[in-house]
């Protein structure tokens, strides 16, 4: 009897990821490659489609053994007809039948959603969210992302957005947001407005971040996310306010969500959650000021574990609910 696939599809600001995985949703083949920014959407089609017959070859599976494709985008999507509609920060995918392609090249069904929104598929399906039936997912990354299970399935709102509290207003009159508007939770605590925050302070004669400029050799461009995590876990105090502070801006944006919907726990996944406790306590202090006090006792905000799988096995996780659709 031929063996059955299903192809997950991660597509992000930074990496591209295809997988290929059992019915049961086990991994079997991964790989992932770059992306370049000069890149056009011919180049870009051509590294994810590369990638999918690596993954293909890896197992000797034909495309016919593909059953059902999912596909995490990191943007905006239409669900409906499978379009990436728009990655504010890699601009060409724009308007692109992206199910579709994949439908014709590789001759299985294929679905699409946000990144966001896969990633609490993914924490539903297989991580620690698997008996939780309401909670938040965040992304905290480049930008910051959400994603909501209610009622134990996947809600998405009117318009696909139902989570994305990356974009509220946490305060007034804050940094601009590559959304165009201003003070923005993502111009605030995400790892971009991180190191933007850093490289402003440290240009305006800020000599607390000395050390941080030290770790990049002077290059003050150099500075990411990743510096001032290294710089904090030193115990770099001007590193520390920088996760201090996003930590608390993303305590407020929780607080309202948790308020508004009463959700059992807060799941964040991301790069900048590997702070760990130096992002996770601020925003634990900051939820226990706001909160009511039945879900400030109840409430858990928790690091995923997932890792930089989540987009993938959310992808899977999307096909297999489809599964009556391949």
């Amino acid at each position: 009897m031929k063996q059955r696939y299903i192809l997950g599809l991660d597509i992000g600001n930074t990496w591209i990821r295809a997988c290929l995985a059992n019915l049961k949703g086990t991994i079997v083949s991964v790989r992932k490659g770059g992306v370049n920014r000069s890149w056009n959407l011919a180049q870009s089609l051509d590294q994810l489609c590369g990638l999918i017959e690596i993954v293909l070859s890896a197992c000797t599976a034909k495309s016919g053994e593909v059953r059902g494709a999912g596909i995490s985008f990191g943007g905006l999507v239409d669900c409906q007809q499978g379009k990436a509609i728009l990655s504010h920060n890699f601009p060409v995918w724009k308007n692109v039948l992206l199910c579709r392609l994949i439908e014709e090249r590789f001759g299985c069904k294929a679905f699409i959603d946000n990144d966001a929104n896969l990633g609490a598929l993914a924490e539903s399906a297989f991580g620690q969210m698997r008996n939780v039936r309401n909670f938040l997912y965040l992304t905290v990354s480049t930008g910051i992302g959400g994603g909501l299970i209610l009622d134990g399935e996947l809600y998405r709102g009117e318009h696909g957005l139902a989570g994305e509290i990356g974009h509220t207003l946490v305060q007034e009159n804050g940094p601009r947001c590559t959304c165009g508007k201003s003070g923005c939770l993502e111009a605030l605590a995400s790892g971009t407005s991180l190191a933007r925050k850093a490289r402003e302070e440290i240009t305006q004669g800020n000599k607390k971040g000395n050390k941080v400029l030290k770790l990049v050799g002077g290059r003050i461009e150099n500075v990411t996310a990743r510096t001032l995590l290294k710089a904090a876990q030193m115990g770099d105090p001007f590193s520390l306010q920088l996760f201090q502070d996003a930590g608390k801006y993303l305590g407020i944006a929780i607080a309202q969500a948790v308020l508004l919907l009463d959700l059992e726990r807060v799941v964040i996944g991301g790069g900048v959650a590997s702070a760990g406790k130096i992002l996770f306590d601020p925003i634990q202090d900051t939820l226990h000021s706001l909160l009511l006090p039945e879900p400030r006792e109840a409430v858990r905000v928790i690091r995923s574990r997932l890792g930089d799988r989540a987009g993938l096995l959310g992808a899977i996780a999307l096909a297999q609910r489809r599964r009556d659709s391949w």
